[in-house]
């Protein structure tokens, strides 16, 4: 009973702390009035786990190493869930409500690091965090952030404090260790999410410029023009468009259209000369090679074998 009211007391003061919480713990890092210090490290082997839901007054990052587990993470009363993979994490805030579910028979090595605030006299960490790279995940952090650890260098720092918690904490230079370790955690953290960030406005290009190619495929178009369009150099687009697809936007451009083409042949009685320029080729001769090209075929010959023959009733 009295662990029970222990542990309720808590929950309600992590409640209050989160509604009057005004900035993430990040920024208040960033403001240089804090920096962290670990609190907890646990490396355990589950095959079983449920976690009650709870939350607490440190940042706190749960790690697979292998296997998967599931946290729930409730964001104003609204429960998420994100499943964790080998060599996926979650970057917990202080304060957010959550719990962690292993299922039966599902095992999972779980690496949890719990990092509290520590007031500091005089602006700390001066290097990490003016840096653009923390500055965007500050901006970033909202209640919690998820990544994948595609180098294991995140799993490298993790494993490194553990080895340094071992020895004496009090000493001067284990902790002045503990800090640069934790800067340097804090830093890879700011470089997977400026990545994560790249990619993402790689697709937004990308998707943009697709996007486009289905909807004007059959008007005259440039490498050029659908850069400005998508808001950013010709050469750029065409390096990512070949890396998402691994194609060329030519070739995607005539690949809509050879589509289209193959679509009036089959349904149409259009002369091909006709359906050449309707889908954007300026020439026959042009629209014929195309088309033998990615269909195996000529224009003909495909009317021919995929032509419907009641097209041409009356003609």
């Amino acid at each position: 009973m009295i662990k029970y009211m222990e542990q309720s007391k808590k929950e309600r003061l992590c409640s209050a702390a989160d509604t009057d919480r005004k900035s993430s713990s990040l920024q208040k890092i960033k403001e240089g009035l804090y920096q962290l210090r670990v609190k907890r490290f646990y490396a355990m082997n589950f095959d079983f786990f449920e976690m009650e839901p709870h939350s607490h007054s440190e940042m706190e990052i749960m790690y697979a190493v292998y296997g998967y587990c599931t946290i729930h993470v409730w964001k104003s009363e609204e429960r998420q869930e994100i499943i964790l993979k080998e060599g996926e994490y979650i970057f917990l805030d202080a304060f957010v409500k959550h719990r962690l579910i292993i299922e039966k028979n599902h095992r999972c090595r779980l690496l949890n690091l719990e990092m509290a605030l520590q007031k500091s006299e005089k602006p700390s960490w001066e290097m990490l965090t003016s840096t653009p790279s923390f500055t965007r995940l500050c901006m970033k952090m909202r209640d919690y952030l998820t990544g994948y650890d595609a180098a294991r260098n995140l799993h490298m720092v993790i494993t490194r404090l553990h080895g340094q918690m071992k020895t004496e904490a009090e000493e001067k230079d284990e902790q002045l260790m503990q800090q640069l370790l934790l800067l340097q955690l804090l830093a890879e953290l700011g470089r997977q999410m400026e990545k994560v960030n790249k990619n993402e406005r790689k697709g937004v290009y990308v998707s943009k410029a697709l996007d486009y190619l289905k909807a004007h495929f059959e008007d005259e178009l440039s490498i050029d023009m659908i850069a400005r369009q998508v808001g950013t150099s010709s050469a750029y687009l065409q390096r990512l468009i070949r890396e998402e697809t691994g194609k060329t936007i030519i070739y995607l451009i005539n690949e809509l259209r050879i589509e289209k083409a193959k679509l009036l042949l089959e349904t149409s009685s259009l002369p091909i000369v006709d359906i050449a320029v309707s889908i954007g080729f300026n020439n026959r001769q042009h629209f014929t090679h195309t088309f033998q090209k990615q269909a195996g075929c000529s224009p003909g010959l495909y009317r021919k074998q995929k032509g419907n023959d009641r097209v041409w009733q009356g003609f």
